[in-house]
């Protein structure tokens, strides 16, 4: 699965089929220099925004085997936000 911010770079997370919206939200606020910044995903191939307090699985929600999140912040900022050491070690794709 992979998280696309809105300046363009790509946070890319592993996750099972049976796990839920709110892994991802999870693995995206861990990566943030302030994880209590709001935000929303929506579905790259259609738009709709994701429930991430949703008990749906990833399967149900139709992002097995792979799929594309754009992330949009809830402030209207531009950057991506993440984590310093995360953007030192960030590989272009």
């Amino acid at each position: 699965m992979r998280v696309r911010f809105p300046d363009g770079i790509v946070l890319q997370g592993n996750f099972g089929g049976h796990e839920k919206a709110q892994a991802v939200a999870e693995l995206v606020r861990f990566c943030l220099d302030d994880g209590t910044r709001e935000f929303k995903l929506t579905n790259a191939g259609g738009g709709n925004t994701v429930d991430l307090e949703s008990e749906q699985t990833l399967v149900e929600l139709g992002f097995v085997p792979s799929v594309l999140l754009n992330l949009r912040w809830n402030d209207g900022f531009k950057g991506s936000g993440l984590n310093g050491s995360l953007l030192s070690i960030s590989q272009p794709l």
